[in-house]
């Protein structure tokens, strides 16, 4: 966590703030992730 919001410029009350725990911020991070990337994993490009 000390690296994540050192990187952020923030400090770790803000963060648990925002999301309440780290789990809440790893879900957060994983559905994100699934949303923009995640329907691509198994696509090739090709047609």
């Amino acid at each position: 966590m000390s690296d994540l919001v050192d990187a952020m410029g923030i400090n770790s009350p803000s963060l648990y703030a925002a999301f309440g725990s780290k789990e809440a911020l790893y879900r957060e991070a994983i559905d994100l992730y699934a949303s923009e990337e995640g329907g691509r994993a198994g696509s090739t490009g090709c047609a």
